[in-house]
């Protein structure tokens, strides 16, 4: 055994395999690994929508916003299955009541969603109609002194539309914009406040703190709106009414996801092992059982995440955001996604499964940068991200991590009968980007002579598909497909049918070829040599 060898069993196996066998980056790989086939799902109808075909866009506009449904509901609630099945798979691992633990850290992880609606401008839009037809019914009717101010100056569209309104079904979509647009209009006046005209009307504090502060200017025309939103508190949104935030729920959230998940179930079990939790006799059935057992867990846990998120007003989101920032830059950047490139196959060649190892940590981030990739189509924008779900597992792990698919082709017709028969045997396999039969067969594996050219190959193939992206030649991915997709398919599927990612696909593996030929050729007349020497070694 060599001194480098020795090295690497000794000091980086060790840490590298505790590492990768670590309970809570298990639990994190596969809460990440679970949503996958939701991915798959949206991006199938991604696919539909978005086919390369001539006149299919015209179509297919008919339905596209019924296509965009299920796309919408698989991106948009991405972290809250990511929080449910982390803290589950964790529970399970840790030997919790995994269900509880993650209804937990569901509702945790929902709660701190919740966010005092902000607004950047004082416009009323249809969106803050929260009861249009109660609004156009007090409208229509003028009984009491706002709404007879609002009907005195609204348009002759608005008057029109409300008499012939019938008061019974929901208003127009035009009515309801010639609505918002009076108290558009409004809020700009100087005076809207008067005494007699909002009598009866309970203000907030803080519509009464500033309107002792007697503003001007944008301030006055927010204190209008604050005004018409007191008088109307239940046909119009309030600003700073307390509401659940979509956005928090998709990408944007998935690390918030993760980071409510393992604090919940770590918080379970302290709990459980201090016994300070509420038991029933056992005679009670078991679901009520264990109900009442995340009882005093489950209060702490909403007084700690309720003080933070509300009482201190800290955004949850954010901080977790902030910290991870740089990570997040840095694998959409070549750098970043070559260091990435090369410690997934160096963890590889020392016999971890880098992709898993790694999953834990950047998993995540891919998929965030693939839902901003499908928003960005959805929206007919320029792709934002390079890197997003897909790109590695596509275009440089091209049968299998390490291009390895190349080195079968090579050594399929090998003159040292072992490299033939296990190219052979594994090539198969291979086609569906598995590749341990050929990692361990040959083996790779703590194989200097193979080593090199393994990691090279995913450099070479992440350097030059990421500038193929950049430079706009190759559409960037947007479509997640099953990574045992074959090579050139998958090429095809995960850019929506770009035929010169296919393309693309057969250049990789001539490249790949072309990095493991001279190594393969090494390897084999080593090999022929040592049998030559010791003919009982040589395989049959």
């Amino acid at each position: 055994m060599s001194a480098a060898t020795q090295f690497l069993n000794k000091y980086v196996i060790p840490p590298l395999t505790a590492l990768s066998e670590n309970t809570y980056l298990s639990a994190i790989r596969a809460g990440m690994v679970s949503v996958v086939p939701m991915t798959i799902i949206g991006g199938l109808f991604m696919i539909v929508t978005n086919l390369p075909v001539p006149g299919w866009e015209e179509t297919v506009r008919p339905m596209a916003r019924l296509l965009e449904l299920p796309v919408t509901a698989m991106f948009g609630l991405l972290a809250v299955f990511v929080c449910f099945a982390i803290a589950y798979d964790l529970g399970k691992r840790l030997k919790q009541e995994a269900v509880v633990s993650a209804s937990m850290a569901t509702l945790m992880f929902l709660m701190i969603q919740i966010g005092s609606e902000s607004r950047t401008g004082q416009m009323f839009t249809v969106e803050d109609l929260k009861d249009p037809i109660g609004f156009a019914k007090r409208l229509k009717e003028a009984k009491d002194g706002v709404s007879s101010f609002v009907a005195g100056y609204a348009e002759m569209g608005t008057m029109v539309s409300l008499q012939e309104w019938d008061g019974v079904s929901e208003p127009s979509d035009r009515m309801k914009l010639l609505m918002m647009g009076d108290l558009n209009m409004l809020a700009t006046l100087p005076l809207v406040w008067n005494e007699v005209r909002f009598e009866g009307v309970r203000l907030r504090p803080e519509t009464r703190a500033l309107q002792d502060a007697s503003p001007s200017g944008e301030e006055r025309q927010r204190l209008n709106r604050m005004l018409f939103e007191d008088a109307y508190p239940d046909e119009i949104s309030r600003t700073g009414d307390w509401q659940l935030s979509m956005d928090g729920l998709g990408s944007q959230g998935l690390f918030t996801a993760v980071f409510v998940a393992l604090i919940v179930v770590v918080v379970q079990k302290f709990f459980g092992d201090r016994n300070w939790v509420v038991r029933l006799p056992k005679s009670v059935p078991a679901i009520v059982y264990e109900s009442f057992v995340s009882l005093t867990p489950m209060l702490f846990l909403t007084v700690a995440f309720w003080t933070v998120r509300f009482v201190l007003g800290i955004d949850i989101n954010g901080v977790v955001t902030t910290l991870l920032k740089p990570l997040v830059l840095a694998l959409n950047t070549l750098p970043g996604i070559l260091v990435y490139a090369f410690l997934v196959t160096l963890l590889w060649s020392v016999g971890i499964n880098g992709d898993n190892a790694m999953d834990a940590v950047v998993a995540g981030i891919f998929l965030q940068y693939l839902a901003e990739n499908v928003t960005a189509v959805s929206q007919g924008q320029p792709l934002p991200n390079i890197t997003a779900y897909g790109f590695f597992t596509v275009f440089v792990n091209v049968g299998g991590t390490g291009a390895t698919i190349a080195l079968a082709l090579i050594l399929m017709n090998s003159k040292e009968p072992g490299f033939r028969q296990v190219s052979r045997l594994s090539l198969p396999t291979q086609v569906f980007q598995i590749n341990e039969p050929i990692f361990f067969g040959i083996p790779i594996v703590l194989n200097p002579v193979f080593m090199v050219p393994y990691v090279l190959n995913a450099l070479i193939l992440t350097t030059s598909t990421y500038l193929l992206m950049d430079w706009g030649w190759i559409r960037k991915p947007f479509v997640n497909v099953p990574w045992t997709t074959p090579p050139i398919i998958g090429h095809f599927l995960v850019t929506g049918g770009d035929w010169r990612a296919a393309v693309w696909g057969v250049a990789s593996l001539g490249i790949a070829m072309v990095v493991y030929f001279p190594f393969a050729k090494v390897a084999e007349r080593q090999r022929l040599a040592m049998e030559s020497r010791s003919p009982e070694i040589g395989s049959p």
